[in-house]
């Protein structure tokens, strides 16, 4: 993963602040991570970003171009924010916090870049620590739990410590590991279903630990990547990016089978793709696809609105940085907040 320091300008990052607040509002996007929420702003601002990528990946692409890449998506991630969960969560994950997984778009066709773009508001600042809030685990890292080429041997680990004892049960019987080992370790089922272990002795990491406003991070889809420990609040804007040109390593993984064509965005993207070879015919299908994303997008208007609620928040904030140089104080902006009340 590699760490961009204030990669994102005051105003680009204000303009991607106001388009996911619109987007959200409109419910111009998918349901599951709010996908392709600021599929417009990135159309409008795709030298700049793509820009930020190319300059990102010179040193494992040396001499990659714009011309060599391509939008897939884009989504929204919010942690530690109260009822925001857009997509499928236990109750035991209330937080929404990512566990360990891969993105499943690079066993298909890539390789996949993610730009991950941290926000939050000043007031969460209190809960910023050491601890880690995103992690991401390479090849070389871990090369245990990667195979041939680099491809991962399983799409997520699970935690041991969080399993009930009937799975663990289950789980040495199957492997005949015993159950405290497996409560120290991370298990997955490899492509033919057998179980293994990843000891969390022989984890280790890259990790993002107090970002500032602006910051961007970059890292292969296909790597293992986190929430982390962090009760920080923030939500993630990420977006996706491929790389087209086989100079630079574009390649059709054909032993693993495509989703079905319009499953998701991933079966949007990937079946547009395998109809008509190009990177950009999917784009004309998001708005069809939406369509059939609005009956979940209304009954979980209370999760859109405390997602705004946020945003909204920080685009007051970054305004005022731009303006006058400074964020607004908690105090003034209580006063602000009051006089909005009593009106």
């Amino acid at each position: 993963m590699l760490k961009l320091d204030k990669a994102i300008s005051d105003e680009l990052l204000l303009g991607l602040v106001r388009s996911t607040i619109r987007g959200i509002e409109a419910k111009d996007c998918f349901y599951n991570q709010l996908h392709y929420v600021n599929r417009k702003f990135v159309e409008a601002h795709a030298n700049a970003l793509l820009d930020i990528v190319v300059a990102a990946l010179q040193d494992i692409h040396p001499g990659i171009c714009r011309d060599d890449i391509a939008y897939v998506n884009d989504f929204v991630a919010p942690v530690n924010l109260k009822n925001s969960a857009v997509r499928p969560v236990t109750e035991l994950n209330k937080a929404n916090k990512y566990q360990w997984h891969v993105d499943s778009i690079d066993q298909w066709l890539g390789p996949c870049y993610n730009l991950w773009i941290p926000l939050y508001r000043q007031s969460a600042l209190e809960k910023l620590s050491e601890q880690p809030l995103f992690e991401v685990m390479t090849s070389e890292q871990v090369p245990s739990l990667y195979g041939n080429n680099n491809i991962p041997k399983t799409n997520f680990l699970i935690d041991g410590a969080t399993q009930a004892p009937d799975y663990l049960g289950l789980a040495q019987e199957f492997t005949g590991i015993e159950i405290e080992k497996l409560r120290d370790s991370y298990l997955y089922h490899d492509a033919k279903g057998k179980i293994h272990i990843l000891p969390k002795s022989d984890m280790q990491s890259t990790t993002v630990v107090k970002p500032q406003l602006g910051d961007a991070y970059i890292f292969r889809a296909n790597q293992f990547h986190s929430s982390g420990p962090s009760e920080f609040e923030r939500i993630g804007v990420a977006m996706k990016f491929i790389i087209t040109n086989p100079k630079y390593g574009f390649k059709e993984h054909d032993e693993f089978r495509f989703p079905p064509p319009f499953a998701g965005w991933e079966g949007l993207f990937t079946g547009c793709y395998a109809q008509f070879k190009d990177f950009t015919s999917f784009k004309k299908y998001i708005d069809f696809s939406i369509v059939g994303e609005q009956l979940e997008l209304r009954n979980n208007q209370d999760k859109l609105n405390n997602i705004c609620v946020v945003l909204s928040e920080i685009e007051q904030e970054l305004a005022h940085y731009i303006e006058h140089g400074s964020f607004p104080s908690l105090a003034h902006q209580a006063e602000q907040e009051m006089e909005v009340g009593f009106l």
